[in-house]
């Protein structure tokens, strides 16, 4: 039986490494974690600049609907990131244990998970000081357990596409400034008509979502959930079999 087979000791290995990569990350130390905090704070700072007090933006709350979206945005860019590095950054361990590679790409991916539970918890805090924490709250651990699919799902694609690409992190770093403004992360959407097409991203589905539950007291239809749902799901499930279906070729690419 092939050594790494075990699953319960797979799911040990996994959960070790993403917290050694949690760890490092930060350097191990609250200080470092804080530091990891100052980078989307001050894009907090400087959309809201931009687009309220310079481009004229107007409607209340509209400091906490950038929040709420820049948190969840810069989870998604450091999960997909994540993915598509993690096969360099252990490149070295992959040719010398025989780990199957899924391993590594989630245990990156996991330790943003860590992040981004730290990161809501915060949030959370913050909004119910601000008082705009709504009560329906506690149903948007669904949109982001739907955002943490699909970014993971895309974060399998593109590690895979980076063995055999080099260029893919130049091109997905392009593809994710392309994104951002495709999803309305720091611009409020008041066309209904402009509302749907942004709908068919699921980037701005889940945000939407995270949204209207955390701050707006709205409860969307059942099949606009339903739908996110099973997208981001099915995202996630094509990206792990594509990659685990690839997978032994990978050691001798890099």
């Amino acid at each position: 039986m092939h050594p790494w087979r075990d699953r319960a000791q797979l799911f040990d290995i996994v959960r070790e490494v993403a917290i050694s990569d949690f760890r490092l990350k930060y350097n191990d130390s609250i200080l470092g974690y804080a530091w990891g905090l100052l980078s989307p704070v001050v894009m907090l700072v400087i959309y809201v600049t931009v687009f309220r007090h310079i481009l004229g933006v107007r409607g209340r709350g509209y400091e906490t609907y950038v929040l709420v979206g820049v948190v969840f945005w810069a989870f998604f860019q450091d999960c997909t990131f994540s993915g598509l590095n993690a096969l360099t950054r252990k490149a070295g361990v992959l040719r010398a244990v025989p780990l199957p590679a899924v391993v590594v790409v989630a245990s990156g991916m996991i330790a943003t998970l860590i992040t981004l539970a730290i990161n809501t918890v915060l949030l959370v805090i913050v909004l119910a000081l601000r008082g705009s924490l709504s009560h329906l709250s506690p149903f948007a651990i669904l949109p982001i357990v739907c955002l943490a699919l699909l970014a993971s799902g895309i974060g399998f694609f593109v590690a895979l596409f980076y063995v055999h690409f080099r260029d893919m992190g130049l091109m997905w770093h392009t593809a994710l400034q392309a994104l951002f403004w495709m999803t309305p992360i720091v611009y409020p959407v008041e066309s209904e008509a402009l509302a749907e097409v942004l709908y068919l991203n699921p980037i701005a589905r889940c945000i939407y979502l995270i949204r209207w539950f955390l701050t707006s007291q709205f409860f969307p239809a059942t099949r606009f959930m339903a739908l996110t749902v099973l997208f981001c799901a099915g995202v996630f499930a094509l990206g792990l079999y594509m990659f685990v279906r690839r997978q032994p070729s990978i050691p001798e690419a890099l």
